[in-house]
């Protein structure tokens, strides 16, 4: 048989360290009798059943960061909007309505791709996942609207993340989930700017035939995919991280019975 060491780690990716040795015993032992042939057919079979949710995970959650970014890019054609970039001056509540739509915009660039990911990758009945899904209700759909609405989300959400860092069950999904946030933004300015070292922003864009009333810029086939392959790479770094988080802190070691809670 071949050596363990690569065999076992990639099994050791989807199903941990002591289930992937079990699991590799196993085939190894059953082998013996049966051929090469029926091992790696074994082998790719169950890596398959192991690892199928975590490449569709991922693309689920890419379709959804991707369609967050096609709604700002449509609200932001829209001749009334306008995004002050710095906090307004003037009335209170202005001011309020203002930071809780940026808390939501904030919060939403980590929400479009983790929730659909962890809800895929971990199943419903994961508390993490359960925990995006309620996050998505409240920040995502409504991150693009400066109303009082904004506010009463904005509230809600932080009620949650302070209700979960204080129950005992629901503190290290938080964590995770507070973390991933972070790991996102963080990967995304990264990437990006790394990006545009390489290919420079000016070649982004190609000037369109301004004099026949169409859009003064035009569709660039390269710009398109190297922003799309920048946001894939950020996020896939992201979801590796979620995943390392989530096995570190929530799933109970295989070999024991003691509750991580």
């Amino acid at each position: 048989m071949p050596k363990t060491s690569l065999l076992e780690s990639l099994l050791a990716l989807f199903a941990g360290r002591a289930r992937a040795a079990a699991i590799y015993g196993d085939l190894t032992e059953m082998a013996a009798t049966r051929g090469r042939l029926w091992f790696w057919l074994a082998y790719t079979r169950t890596l398959v059943s192991l690892g199928w949710r975590t490449p569709v995970a991922f693309v689920a959650g890419l379709a959804g960061f991707f369609s967050m970014m096609y709604f700002i890019a449509v609200w932001m054609r829209n001749p009334g909007v306008s995004i002050p970039a710095t906090v307004p001056h003037g009335e209170i509540p202005a001011r309020i309505v203002f930071l809780s739509t940026m808390f939501l915009v904030s919060f939403s660039m980590s929400l479009w791709f983790a929730a659909p990911f962890a809800i895929l990758r971990f199943g419903y009945r994961d508390r993490m996942a359960q925990l995006y899904g309620v996050f998505f209700l409240f920040a995502a759909p409504l991150f693009f609207r400066r109303n009082p609405v904004s506010v009463v989300c904005a509230l809600l959400t932080l009620a949650i993340i302070f209700a979960a860092l204080s129950s005992k069950p629901w503190r290290r999904p938080m964590i995770v989930i507070a973390t991933m946030s972070v790991a996102v933004l963080v990967f995304l300015e990264a990437c990006s700017d790394l990006s545009a070292k390489i290919y420079h922003p000016s070649f982004h864009l190609k000037p369109g035939p301004v004099a026949t009333g169409a859009s003064p810029v035009a569709f660039n086939l390269v710009s398109w995919l190297v922003v799309r392959l920048t946001f894939g790479i950020a996020l896939l770094i992201a979801s590796f991280v979620c995943s390392r988080l989530h096995r570190w802190l929530l799933e109970r070691p295989a070999s024991t019975d003691r509750s991580i809670a």
